[in-house]
């Protein structure tokens, strides 16, 4: 499955989606399987991630790598913020 967001674009086996109260807003997104998010020049992979819209954050597990720049970050748990641009 595919995600093309204003600034990036995000790729994985499934995704599972939480709703709030009545179904009228998101609380979170669960993406898991082979996990990719491209964005500019980084690109960050992983096992799963969890996606938290209030609080604007990504949260990558699984060894996950993010890789900009020519700089390559490998962690068990890696959390990053994005910013969605208009």
């Amino acid at each position: 499955m595919q995600i093309k967001g204003p600034s990036y674009t995000l790729a994985s086996d499934s995704l599972r989606v939480i709703y709030g109260v009545d179904f009228h807003s998101v609380t979170s997104m669960v993406t898991t399987g082979d996990v990719r998010i491209e964005s500019g020049t980084g690109r960050a992979t992983g096992d799963k991630a969890i996606f938290n819209p209030a609080r604007h954050t990504i949260e990558l597990t699984g060894t996950p790598t993010v890789q900009d720049h020519g700089r390559v970050l490998r962690e068990k748990r890696s959390s990053f913020i994005w910013t969605a641009k208009n």
